[in-house]
Parts: C-alpha cells; structure tokens; sequence
C-alpha cells in the first residue's frame, strides 16, 4: 500500500475533560454526531468508544472496545447519522461498519464489510441524510455505498445486531492520485473529495445512483489532506500540506 499518514502518541483535550488514552498509536478519531461519543483508533487495531458519565460535562469513560478485523491500521472514521453505527478504513483497503449491541452498547460487532478498493482506504464518510457511505482509497478511487438488504450468511451475528448489504454505485475515478478526505453535503446528494493531486471535487448525484464531477477546485500546490462542507453557507473549505 502506499505510505500512510503518520499517526501519534497524543490525543489533544482541553484542560476541563479528564480523558485518559494509553501510550498506544493514535492512528484516527471521530465524534459521533450526537456529540456524546467518541471514538479513537489506534496502531494495535483496538477501537476505544468513550463516553461522557452520566451527571458530569468533563468526565469521560472508555465504555466500548472494539476488536477491529482489520489487518492494518485504522486509518478512518464516521458515524451513522443516529450515532449507533460506526464505519472504518482501513489500510488493507477495506471498509468495516460496526454497530453496537446489547444495553448501553457495551458490546460492538462487525455487520459489514465493504470491498471494492486495491489500496489502502484513507477517507470514509457517512451521509448525514441518507445510508450512504464514501470511500476513497490510495487507488484514487472514490466508492460511493447503499445499504440494499439484509444480507445473509455474510458475517455472524447476534439476535441484537442487524446485518447489512452495502452496493457500491461505481467507482468514480477523476482524482490522479489518492484520495485523502472526504465531506458530505449537509443538504442534498452531494460530497467534496480531496486529493494527492492538489485538487478537490465536488460530486453530485444527478439521476438514481450516477454521480458526476460538477466542480474542481484548484489553487493549492500538495496534496489536500482535509476537505470540510460548511453546514449552513454553500461554502466548503480545503487545507493542504502546502
């Protein structure tokens, strides 16, 4: 696979949370979009789930650990819409969603597995409107999945867990070198990828499951590492190592 971003030691807090991460490498990490989670993912293939405790704003408790099937590291994250589901990238070039089980979800279990890339995965996203999920890989491959239908046979699962079937719609190839992040439109079916090219493109599904590159955007001078949708202004917002 091609070379991955490096990863850290240290996971930045401000002085009033009480997180404590072990001196493992801090490979990705995301919140989920209730704001009461967060996941942390690191270079031994173990993902940490912390909660805030129940009466407290600053006191957090790993409440969740996940044995990640992945044969590399952890390179991604982004949680389902409803905050119940998890899906990660991987450096075999895997996509795995995870959904957690059981009360209070102390237990996570694998419902999916995407494959569809030839390299490492770098970017996931999960549609804030809709179950759709965005990959991009180091093959400069942009996969867009559905959810279809419950999928059988496909992976173990507990009574508690509902397995999935994930279509990808094609493999959307107009980046010239990997694709290092990824950002959904808040509105509609639209998203922004960024690339090793030094381009970002905007995505849009013009008619049942074909997309299109409806803008490119260029200006930097190395690869944009971090794309971002704004949420209420049709503005987004690229960084680069340049």
């Amino acid at each position: 696979s091609m070379g991955l971003p490096s990863p850290g030691y240290s996971v930045a807090w401000s002085a009033s949370s009480d997180v404590v991460v072990d001196q493992a490498l801090v490979c990705c990490s995301a919140w989920s979009p209730d704001g009461t989670k967060l996941a942390v993912g690191r270079s031994d293939r173990d993902t940490k789930i912390w909660q805030v405790q129940e009466g407290s704003s600053t006191k957090w408790s790993a409440v969740a650990q996940i044995r990640s099937l992945q044969a590399g590291w952890i390179t991604s994250f982004a949680w389902s819409s409803d905050s119940k589901s998890l899906v990660t990238g991987g450096d075999d070039g895997v996509a795995r969603v995870y959904q957690g089980t059981g009360t209070g979800a102390l237990s996570w279990d694998t419902v999916a597995q995407l494959i569809a890339h030839r390299d490492s995965i770098w970017a996931v996203a999960w549609s804030p409107w809709e179950d759709i999920i965005a990959t991009g890989s180091a093959d400069g491959v942009l996969h867009i999945w559905r959810r279809t239908q419950q999928a059988k046979g496909a992976l173990p699962s507990p009574p508690a867990t509902a397995r999935s079937a994930w279509t990808p719609t094609g493999g959307l190839r107009r980046h010239g070198g990997a694709i290092k992040s990824i950002s959904w439109s808040p509105d509609g079916p639209r998203l922004i990828s960024g690339s090793a090219d030094a381009t970002a493109c905007i995505w849009e599904e013009v008619s049942d499951n074909k997309w299109e590159e409806t803008a490119r955007l260029e200006g930097h001078e190395s690869d944009v590492v971090a794309v971002s949708w704004c949420n209420h202004e049709e503005r987004v917002a690229t960084a680069s190592s340049d």
